[in-house]
Parts: C-alpha cells; sequence; structure tokens
C-alpha cells in the first residue's frame, strides 16, 4: 500500500529529528492509500519525435500516458477532506485492498 509506505518514511524521518513532531504526525498527517488505473506504455518514436519539435529536446525515454480512468482512495483525512468528489472518477472508500486486486487481476491482466 503506497499510503502506507509513505507514513512509515515520513514517520521514521520525523522520529530522528523531533520525536514531538513525529508523534504530531501519527494523529495529524494523512497518507491514505491509493489506486489509480492508468496505463503508462512503452515511448514509441513518434513521441520522441513529438518532445523534440514540441519541447525542443531531445529525449531518449519520454514517459507518455493516458489520462486516469479511476482513483481509488482511502477515506482517511484527519484534518478534513480535501474535495477531490469534485473531480472526475474519484472513488472513496475505507480499504483499498479490494480495488488494488481488482486491477491487478483483472484490468492489468491483459499488460503481463
Amino acid at each position: 500500500h503506497n499510503g502506507d509506505v509513505v507514513r512509515s518514511v515520513l514517520l521514521g524521518l520525523a522520529a530522528e529529528t523531533d520525536k514531538d513532531f513525529a508523534q504530531w504526525m501519527e494523529t495529524n498527517v494523512a497518507c491514505p492509500n491509493s489506486m489509480v488505473d492508468r496505463i503508462t506504455p512503452a515511448t514509441t518514436d513518434e513521441q520522441r519525435q513529438h518532445v523534440k519539435t514540441e519541447l525542443g529536446y531531445e529525449d531518449a525515454a519520454p514517459v507518455f500516458c493516458e489520462p486516469y480512468r479511476q482513483w481509488v482512495l482511502e477515506d482517511n483525512f484527519p484534518q478534513g477532506r480535501p474535495k477531490l468528489e469534485q473531480l472526475d472518477n474519484v472513488t472513496f472508500i475505507d480499504d483499498v485492498t479490494a480495488w488494488e486486486f481488482m486491477k491487478i487481476r483483472v484490468l492489468n491482466g491483459g499488460h503481463a
């Protein structure tokens, strides 16, 4: 879970420098787990040419991706949730695990 990893790193770093700050972060900082359905396919020659023509520099491996189709986010915001529901295709849930399994097994199955 990506939020759990971020939270662990942030709390670990904070604890190394300021224990009180780390304790404050423990109850006041949100690191919700999330899942985004967004494909990043292999870069094509046409995309490399686009970067060269439109942006004026050569990049051997620019990253292009499709617009996200779905963003699933754990509803875990101790200081109040940002108004993300105003965005298209955002789903708030209690636990992202089932959604991650669905994405990996169903949506990404064709890419394996």
